[in-house]
């Protein structure tokens, strides 16, 4: 019976609307959301970041704020504003390290490493 309703098409509900999508558009909507995913991991890979680790910082703010509000709302904030908001974001990721090879030379930090070896 299922298959005698699907062969005509008198028989669909009023409501039912059939969609044709072209190919070519689905396929040229998957190569934009691939270009935008490569984009968006490069974006994140020079600021030392995968997806995993946006995702959770994403997450750990949403639970922070309690609020989604942060992910739209530069849509309506003037340029500038914006700019600064995405720079104290971006500089909020990352902490400075500081180790004892900071003030070292490449060569001092080798000779540390060899005698800690006991190799020097």
């Amino acid at each position: 019976m299922a298959d005698e309703k699907n062969k005509n098409p008198e028989s669909y509900d009023q409501d039912s609307v059939m969609i044709y999508i072209d190919p070519k558009v689905m396929s040229s909507l998957n190569d934009m959301a691939e270009r935008k995913k490569q984009q968006g991991l490069r974006v994140l890979q020079r600021g030392g970041l995968n997806a995993s680790q946006a995702v959770n910082l994403m997450f750990d703010r949403l639970i922070e704020e309690g609020s989604a509000d942060f992910l739209l709302q530069d849509e309506m904030r003037p340029g500038n504003e914006r700019w600064a908001s995405a720079a104290a974001f971006v500089d909020s990721l990352s902490q400075p390290r500081a180790t004892r090879f900071d003030a070292m030379s490449k060569a001092d930090v080798k000779r540390d490493r060899l005698a800690a070896k006991g190799l020097m």
